[in-house]
């Protein structure tokens, strides 16, 4: 009997620690998740045209105030602008081409009173949603762009120093990432990603 009681609470036991273990990793999964559908929501809904920043499209969350941009010219020689947002399993892409708003949009929006947008707003030719997953934590580059040293900014002694860095292997996966999107490289590289919204012709 005493047996059967104490295997009794050894399952018991068991069998809490694993629901218990669960709860703790289904709660902030659903978070995550729920914060994510938001982002995509957001996303799918941008559109060519007058706009203003990505802080003003898209929920607060997903940038905290910071945004991740690479500018690059693509294979036809216009310049683009590419900005990462980092989740825990995926990663998003917002690729787009704008241009300087003319004197009669800014007149306009002067005229609408929107004296805040003047200075953020760009026109977007075109816009792309990418979704991808999340990068392995020893990614190594494969294009000469990824390989590439940046250069870190920091500040000694009142002075400021810059200092040519490898990149590291969140930066690299972008970089090659971006040598895909912009047409300087075959979609053959390594790395899996998804077409979730376009609007505007590329």
């Amino acid at each position: 009997m005493k047996n059967v009681r104490l295997r009794f609470r050894i399952v018991t036991l068991l069998a809490v620690t694993a629901a218990i273990a669960f709860l703790l990793w289904a709660v902030p999964a659903r978070k995550e998740y729920n914060r994510r559908m938001e982002f995509e929501s957001a996303a799918r809904n941008l559109v060519v045209g007058l706009n203003g920043s990505l802080f003003e499209l898209l929920p607060e969350h997903s940038h905290q105030g910071q945004l991740i941009s690479a500018h690059r010219v693509d294979a036809a020689g216009r310049l683009s602008t590419s900005s990462f947002f980092r989740y825990q399993h995926y990663w998003y892409c917002i690729y787009r081409h704008t241009r300087d708003l003319t004197r009669e949009e800014l007149q306009e929006l002067r005229a609408a009173g929107s004296t805040s947008r003047t200075r953020t707003s760009k026109y977007w030719e075109d816009v792309r949603v990418y979704r991808l997953p999340s990068p392995p934590v020893r990614y190594v580059a494969q294009t000469e762009s990824g390989r590439r040293k940046v250069h870190r900014h920091s500040e000694t002694d009142g002075r400021l120093k810059v200092t040519p860095e490898d990149r590291t292997p969140r930066e690299q996966y972008e970089a090659d990432f971006v040598e895909i999107i912009t047409g300087h490289q075959s979609s053959t590289l390594d790395i899996d990603y998804e077409l979730i919204h376009s609007a505007g012709d590329p």
